[in-house]
């Protein structure tokens, strides 16, 4: 796991949100860079504007609590998200695989 880490990038989304914009674009161009036609700085620049807008929404309607994601439309893709995980554990499919050797 360790030679992975060393190797896989950061998100180019959680770089542009903490503004590491340079770093995002760094990151996007090693990626996506040999695609002929790619715009870097155009995926850029829809990335920080997403992040703008999200942030700028959330402000407005007061939405800046960990708390948000149980409540609302959040809600329902928190549990949508969280139910095949869920389910899986109780299957019991795990417990097998585990100790089936």
């Amino acid at each position: 796991m360790l030679f992975i880490f060393i190797f896989l990038p950061e998100s180019p989304w959680w770089l542009a949100s903490v503004g590491r914009i340079q770093d995002a674009r760094a990151v996007l161009d090693r990626l996506n860079g040999g695609i002929e036609g790619y715009a870097v700085d155009h995926e850029v620049n829809i990335v920080c504007e997403t992040i703008y807008s999200q942030r700028k929404l959330a402000d407005e309607y007061n939405q800046n609590s960990f708390w948000e994601v149980f409540k609302g439309v959040n809600g329902w893709r928190t549990l949508i998200a969280l139910t095949p995980k869920c389910l899986q554990q109780l299957t019991g499919l795990a417990v097998v695989n585990s100790y089936s050797t």
